[in-house]
């Protein structure tokens, strides 16, 4: 029956072509005729189901749209929030590893093997340290992060490495510059991995955290090399002109990254790092380093160097860590709203099919039924 109408059509197309039927011929635009086409091939009810279809199937294609690019976002949100849990564990390992190298610096310098006994020590919590860190690593779905299985392999490489220069440096058959540069370049290794986390985020908020976060470590890991370097030259009471150079370069590497934490930062952050360079210890630090540069080594004590200067490098791990839980918390609320905002776009989505295959039925059903009664 809801044909009918689409066949009185056709009739008359009919009676047009026998010439029963007969119009006016006028001269009509290109777009009429399309129109006219359209008009002819097209029967009522699919007419009817256009004009009512059309506008929802935008509103679907919409849905989708969003649904599609809010969940593009949530997975990406979710793999940084994945990664995001290995940087508390880098820092803990590269701290430790810091520690090391500032006591080898110093056992490598001393006549009476004071910092031997320490060293050993800390050896056996860094191999710990190193075991758990990798058995961390291989929980991270390296398909989402290729960069991470690189990384996993650089570092059992290093851990194989740091094995033979230990051995070296208790036998003392290395020298000060090879063992720092091998502690360096592994710490570096390690701490790259927070600019590779940085490049995968597109988050603004959680972006300034982590570049921050990445300034505050490599800060840190100055300090360190600071630290091993003054440990040594005090132990031999003499620093030469080319270590005094390279000692200078390195406090002004510290001040270029100290810049930047200034410029990624918010107002807490400049503050903490403002206070922990005003701090006694730096200031105590700081008259170190003047006697050191102006080569005055008569009142300089190694052992109370490393003191101070591990307890102000620890001040900078907890403001380290702190950030660190920050961006955990920030990362963790966007995970939970970018879930929030796919379940809400995947409900509005739902809801306009729904709406859409409703309209279709009861259009389909409401041009049947006036039909039928026109016909009684």
């Amino acid at each position: 029956n809801q044909h009918i109408i689409n066949e009185d059509m056709q009739l008359i197309d009919n009676f047009k072509a026998f010439g029963i039927f007969k119009e006016n011929r006028v001269k009509v635009s290109r777009f009429e005729c399309i129109i006219k086409t359209i008009n002819h091939r097209i029967g009522f009810s699919g007419k009817m189901f256009i004009t009512a279809i059309v506008p929802l199937s935008g509103l679907l294609l919409f849905g989708f749209l969003n649904l599609w690019n809010n969940y593009s976002e949530y997975t990406n949100v979710k793999n940084i929030s994945e990664i995001t849990h290995t940087i508390h564990d880098l820092n803990e390992l590269s701290h430790l590893l810091q520690i090391e190298r500032g006591l080898s610096s110093g056992y490598l310098s001393s006549k009476d093997n004071k910092f031997h006994t320490p060293l050993l020590n800390k050896r056996i919590e860094i191999d710990m340290v190193i075991n758990l860190f990798l058995k961390n690593l291989q929980k991270v779905d390296s398909n989402n992060h290729p960069f991470l299985v690189k990384f996993m392999i650089k570092l059992k490489q290093d851990t194989i490495a740091l094995t033979q220069i230990r051995d070296k440096i208790d036998n003392k058959s290395v020298s000060k510059s090879e063992g720092i540069a091998f502690y360096k370049k592994m710490i570096e290794n390690i701490i790259l991995i927070t600019s590779e986390i940085s490049f995968l985020n597109d988050n603004q908020e959680i972006s300034h955290i982590l570049s921050s976060l990445s300034s505050m470590i490599y800060m840190k890991e100055l300090l360190g090399q600071e630290r091993a370097f003054g440990t040594f030259f005090i132990e031999q009471r003499h620093m030469n002109k080319q270590d005094n150079q390279a000692y200078i370069k390195l406090l002004g590497q510290q001040t270029t990254y100290v810049d930047l934490i200034n410029r990624t930062a918010d107002i807490k952050t400049k503050a903490s790092i403002k206070d922990f360079f005003n701090s006694p210890t730096a200031k105590k630090i700081e008259a170190y380093k003047i006697k050191m540069i102006n080569y005055e080594y008569t009142n300089l004590e190694s052992s109370y160097w490393f003191h101070i200067t591990t307890k102000h490098i620890d001040s900078l791990k907890e403001i380290i860590e702190f950030h660190i839980e920050k961006m955990h918390d920030l990362v963790e609320s966007h995970v939970a709203n970018t879930l929030y905002q796919l379940i809400t776009w995947l409900g509005y989505t739902l809801i306009i099919l729904f709406l859409t295959i409703i309209t279709a039925y009861t259009l389909d059903k409401s041009i049947s039924f006036q039909i039928e009664h026109l016909l009684k």
